[in-house]
Parts: structure tokens; C-alpha cells; sequence
């Protein structure tokens, strides 16, 4: 059987199945960084933090925009590449969401619980207005 099937029809892509192909890459990259670190006397809990905020929910919209734009572009290669980048691409959004997280002074967030405030070091000097100005979130 061709693993392409599972994520291709006749009529194009699957996309449910683009979905789960991204989370089975994102628990198995997480899982091994997480056994590195096991093996490297390191603590684990960051890849723990990283499993339950990539798995907190949501839609993957920009992984299913990845597979989409690769089917309209005629992709008919191996989709295994695919698969990755479009994970890559959620674990980058990630991080970016992460870093916003780390650089806000706020205790939550828009959306969610403050995954960087877990980690972070008490403000030795205020925030000058004009960036926690910036560090809001908008409406």
C-alpha cells in the first residue's frame, strides 16, 4: 500500500488525515527529544511543557495550509517531506507563541495560560510604557 493513500483520494488531499500524519511527527520529535535528554542527565520537563502546549488543542490550520498549498502546486512526490515541513511549521508557530508568551508581562495571555511564566525570572527594572505597550494583546 502506497503511505500516500492514506492522506490522498481521487479527488485530492485528506485533510483529517494531514492532521494526524502532523501529530504522530510532533509526538515522535517531542518523544525523542524528550529520550535525549533522559540520556543526556538533563531535565524533561521542558519537553513535557512543549507536548502539552502542542497538544492543547487547535486546528492546524497552518500545517493544512502547508499540505494545500503543495497539492495546488501539483505535489505528487513522496509526502513524507511534506508531513515534516508541515510539522515544522506548527512547532515554529509554536515557539513563536512561546516567545511571546516569555517576552509579555502579562500572567495569561489572549487565548491561553502563560506557558513562559513558568520559567520566568522576576523584573529587576520596570517595563517602560512604551513596551509593555507593545507586548499587549489586541482585541
Amino acid at each position: 500500500m502506497n503511505p500516500a493513500s492514506t492522506w490522498l483520494s481521487p479527488l485530492g488531499l485528506i485533510l483529517p488525515g494531514v492532521r494526524r500524519a502532523v501529530d504522530v511527527v510532533l509526538a515522535d520529535f517531542l518523544c525523542s527529544k524528550a529520550q535525549s535528554a533522559v540520556d543526556g542527565r538533563l531535565p524533561s520537563e521542558i519537553t513535557q511543557v512543549l507536548h502539552e502546549f502542542v497538544f492543547a488543542g487547535g486546528k492546524r490550520l497552518r500545517p493544512l495550509l502547508c499540505a494545500l498549498g503543495w497539492h495546488a502546486a501539483r505535489g505528487s512526490a513522496d509526502i513524507g517531506p511534506l508531513i515534516r515541513t508541515a510539522a515544522s511549521l506548527e512547532m515554529f508557530h509554536a515557539f513563536a507563541l512561546i516567545h511571546d508568551d516569555r517576552s509579555s508581562t502579562s500572567p495569561t495571555k489572549c487565548r491561553a495560560r502563560d506557558t513562559g511564566g513558568r520559567y520566568r525570572r522576576p523584573r529587576r527594572t520596570p517595563m517602560s510604557p512604551s513596551r509593555r505597550h507593545r507586548s499587549s494583546c489586541a482585541p
